[in-house]
C-alpha cells in the first residue's frame, strides 16, 4: 500500500488505496457531532472532525493557510486534549508545582460548537478561495538561471542596521545582563516604553530576512543557503522572543523553497516533528530550563496552550454580548494622543487577564489568551452570527494568497507570510487586533522597500522558459 497520494475526483478523495466521497465523510461527522455534543471527553470527536475536514480539504502544498488554520488547532485543540486525555487513563502525577489546572474532559459543548463552527468556516472558504496553480515567477526555469531573472540590491546596510536596532533594544530594555540572568522577566517588562523601537526592529528584521532568503533562493542556493544568516537571525530572536520570533523569521527566509514543497501525511508530521523539537529547545532557552524533560514539557502543553479552556470558563459566567469590545481597536491611538486614559483596556485578553488573572499583567504586564471565539462571543453573540466576520476573514486571507503565490508577487509575499503565520495569533486572539492601525503601517513599509530593491525580469520571458517545476 503505497503511503499517501491525495487525488481529487469530482468529490472524491483517494488516500492510499481506499476513496472516500462526500456522503461517508458526511455520516462519519455526523457521529462525531454526536458524540461531542452527547459524551464525556466530547473534545476528542472534535478533535477526529477537524482532522477528517482538514484531510478532505487538504492543501495541496505546504506553504497554504490552511496548514496554518491547521496548526494552530493541532496546539491549542489537538494535542493538549490528547495529552491530558491520556493523563487521566494512566493516572498521570503531575511533576509542575500548579498541577492541572484545565481539564479537557469537562468542556462545555457550547464552546465546542463555537470551536466547530470557526474550524469549519475557515477550513472550507479558504480552500476555494486559494485554489490554483502556483506562479512560474517560483519556477526554475529550463534556460535561464534566477539570478537573471531576480536584482535584488545590496542588504548589507540593513544587515548592519538590523543588529544595530536589536543591541539598542537589548541595552534600553536592561541589557545584556539582565536578559542573560533571567530571560523571561526582562522580556515581559524590559519593553515597556520602546514601543516604537519594537516595531522598528520587527519591520526592519523581517524585510532584512525575507531579502536574504529571496537572494539566496535567486542565487541557486540551497537549504543552507541561511547559514551566512543565522548569527542575525538568532539575534533578532533573542531581541524579539526566542519561540515565535525565531520560527516567524526562519519561514520568511524559507518561503521561496517553501512554496512549490507539495504536501503529504509524511511530510507535514516530520515538520510537526521538527517543530516539536525546535519549539522545546527554545522553550528551554526563555524559560532558563524550567521546562527541561518530558514529563515537564508535556505538562507545558495543558498550561500553555490553553486558550478553549479559557474561552469555556468565560462563557459558564457571561452571557453572549454584541459589540462590546470593538471600540479597543481606537483605543491605542487614542492614548497616543493623550484622549483616553492609559490604563484603559485595548484588547479583550489584557481585559479578562486585569478581571481573572490580576497579578499576571500588573506584576508581569503578561496576558493570558482567549481565543478567536471569546471575540465572537462578546461581538457577535456567539454562534448565532459569528460565521458573518469569519468567513469575511476566510476570503481575505484566500485572496492575499492567491494575489501573492498563485499570481505571484515577491512584493506581496512576505506581507502573506506574516498574514499565514497571524491566522494562529488572530485563532488565539482577536479578528481585528488593536495593533490594526500598526500592522497597515508595517505592511506598507514593507511594500514600499521590497519594491524599490527587488526587480524582477520575468515579463521579459515566455513561459514556457520559465515552465520547469523544480521539486
Amino acid at each position: 500500500m503505497r503511503v499517501v497520494n491525495f487525488q481529487r475526483d469530482d468529490r472524491l478523495i483517494e488516500i492510499g488505496t481506499m476513496k472516500w466521497n462526500l456522503l461517508p465523510v458526511l455520516a462519519v461527522m455526523t457521529v462525531l457531532e454526536i458524540i461531542m455534543l452527547t459524551s464525556h471527553w466530547g473534545v476528542l470527536a472534535l478533535d477526529l472532525y477537524i482532522l477528517v475536514l482538514f484531510v478532505f480539504f487538504r492543501p495541496p502544498r505546504i506553504f497554504h493557510p490552511n496548514t496554518f488554520v491547521f496548526g494552530y488547532y493541532f496546539l491549542w485543540l489537538l494535542l493538549p486534549s490528547v495529552i491530558d486525555f491520556i493523563f487521566e487513563m494512566v493516572d498521570w502525577v503531575f511533576v509542575l508545582p500548579w498541577g492541572r489546572l484545565w481539564y479537557w474532559g469537562e468542556i462545555s459543548a457550547g464552546a465546542l460548537i463555537q470551536v466547530q463552527l470557526t474550524a469549519t468556516t475557515l477550513i472550507t472558504l479558504v480552500h476555494f478561495a486559494a485554489r490554483g496553480q502556483v506562479s512560474s515567477i517560483f519556477n526554475k526555469g529550463k534556460h535561464l538561471h534566477r539570478s537573471s531573472l531576480i536584482q535584488i540590491a545590496p542588504i548589507s546596510p540593513l544587515y548592519i542596521l538590523s543588529i544595530g536596532l536589536a543591541c539598542l533594544f537589548i541595552f534600553l530594555s536592561g541589557g545584556l545582563d539582565a536578559w542573560l540572568t533571567d530571560y523571561s522577566y526582562t522580556f515581559l517588562t524590559g519593553r515597556k516604553g520602546l514601543g516604537v523601537l519594537n516595531f522598528t526592529l520587527i519591520t526592519v528584521g523581517s524585510i532584512t530576512i525575507y531579502l536574504a532568503g529571496l537572494k539566496s533562493f535567486s542565487g541557486g542556493k540551497g537549504w543552507l543557503g541561511i547559514l551566512p544568516y543565522l548569527p542575525v537571525i538568532m539575534l533578532l530572536s533573542f531581541a524579539g522572543g526566542m519561540k515565535s520570533r525565531f520560527i516567524i523569521l526562519l519561514i520568511l527566509f524559507y518561503v521561496p523553497y517553501l512554496i512549490k514543497v507539495q504536501a503529504s501525511v509524511p511530510r507535514l508530521a516530520r515538520y510537526i516533528i521538527i517543530f516539536l523539537v525546535v519549539f522545546y529547545v527554545l522553550s528551554l532557552v526563555r524559560t532558563g530550563g524550567f521546562y527541561s524533560g518530558l514529563p515537564r514539557y508535556l505538562e507545558m502543553f495543558l498550561v500553555y496552550f490553553n486558550a478553549i479552556p479559557l474561552h469555556d470558563f468565560l462563557i459558564s459566567m457571561r452571557e453572549p454580548g454584541i459589540f462590546e469590545t470593538v471600540h479597543h481597536i481606537f483605543v491605542k491611538p487614542g492614548q497616543a494622543l493623550g484622549l483616553i486614559d492609559p490604563g484603559a483596556d485595548y484588547d479583550i485578553s489584557v481585559m479578562l487577564t486585569k478581571e481573572f488573572f490580576p497579578a499576571q499583567w500588573y506584576d508581569l504586564f503578561a496576558t493570558q489568551q482567549w481565543p478567536v471565539e471569546t471575540d465572537m462571543y462578546l461581538n457577535f453573540y456567539g454562534g448565532a452570527f459569528q460565521i458573518i466576520p469569519i468567513s469575511i476573514y476566510a476570503l481575505a486571507i484566500g485572496f492575499l494568497y492567491r494575489r501573492a503565490v498563485l499570481v505571484g508577487s515577491f512584493v506581496l509575499l512576505p506581507i502573506a507570510v506574516l498574514e499565514m503565520i497571524r491566522i494562529v495569533s488572530t485563532l488565539r486572539g482577536t479578528l481585528i487586533p488593536w495593533a490594526f492601525p500598526v500592522l497597515i503601517v508595517q505592511y506598507s513599509f514593507m511594500a514600499i522597500m521590497i519594491r524599490l530593491m527587488v526587480t524582477s525580469k520575468f515579463k521579459k520571458y515566455s513561459s514556457t522558459d520559465l515552465n520547469h517545476d523544480e521539486q
